[in-house]
Order: C-alpha cells, then structure tokens, then sequence
C-alpha cells in the first residue's frame, strides 16, 4: 500500500466533484427548505404576536365597555331612585293634601251641623218657654202671638251669645 499521487488527486478530483454535485444537488435545497421553514416560523411568530395584540385589544375593548356599561347602570339606577324618591314625595304630599281636605270638609260639616242643632235647640227652648209662658200666664196664646214670642226669645237668645 504505497501512497500514490495519481490516486490521490482523483480521489480529491472525486471528492470536489462529488462535492459540487451536492452542493447543487442537496445543498441549495436543503438550505432553501430550511430557509422556508425559518420564514414558516417567523411569519407564525408575527401571526401569534399580532393574534397576542388583537386579543390584549379585544380584552381591553371589552373591559372598557364593561366598564361603561356598569357606569350605565349605577346612573340608571341612581335615576331610577331619584324618581322613585320624587314618587314617593308626590304621593305622601298627596294623601296630605288629600287628609287636609277631608278634614277641613269634616270641620265644616261639623260646624254646620253644629249650628243647626243650636238653631233647633234655640226653636225648642222658645217654643217651650211660650208654653210655659202661657201656663204661667194663665191664658192661651194664639198661634200668631207664639210665632211672635218664640222669634223674640231666638234673637233675645242668638244676641247673648
């Protein structure tokens, strides 16, 4: 086994040509799919960090509107009280209005039907003292002279008072 210098320039003619036929056969390839497949998963990292974003936005959308709505709510709410408040309000100074009135109205009618009895009392008391009157009198009085009577005693009677 001798080292011999025509073999060993085929052997690196072999060699570079076996190279060249991968490097053009299998290099460029292999590189271009690795290449792809570097770029699959850039464009896969950009597509999750723009999905990342979008979701962050999303999140921060719907927490704003959330928020709004809650912000709604309570105003509606804090109407919804004022107006049941001023309901309230309207409905007690009614029944007071209404309780003033009744009284008032139960007032006047007891005055009115006090000053009735007083009449009738006063009309009994006069027809009485003319019946009296005539006993005591002896006589009897026409029906002429006890209306007479019995009015002067009425405003006799209503003056003192």
């Amino acid at each position: 086994m001798g080292f011999s210098i025509h073999e060993y320039i085929g052997t690196i003619i072999s060699f570079l040509v076996f190279a060249w036929v991968m490097w053009k056969l299998a290099y460029k390839p292999v590189i271009e799919v690795l290449e792809k497949r570097r770029q699959d998963v850039e464009n896969n990292l950009e597509s999750a960090a723009k999905a990342r974003e979008e979701a962050a936005s999303m999140r921060r959308d719907y927490e704003a509107r959330l928020a709004a709505a809650q912000k709604d709510a309570q105003e509606i709410i804090k109407k919804a009280e004022k107006v049941a408040e001023k309901n309230k309000d309207e409905i007690v100074l009614k029944a007071q209005k209404e309780s003033d009135e009744m009284l008032l109205k139960a007032q006047r009618t007891i005055e009115i039907e006090k000053n009735r009895a007083i009449a009738e009392l006063r009309h009994e008391v006069a027809d009485l003292s003319v019946m009296v009157a005539g006993k005591v009198l002896g006589k009897s009085l026409t029906e002429e002279d006890h209306k007479r009577l019995a009015k002067e005693f009425v405003e006799e009677v209503g003056d003192v008072q």
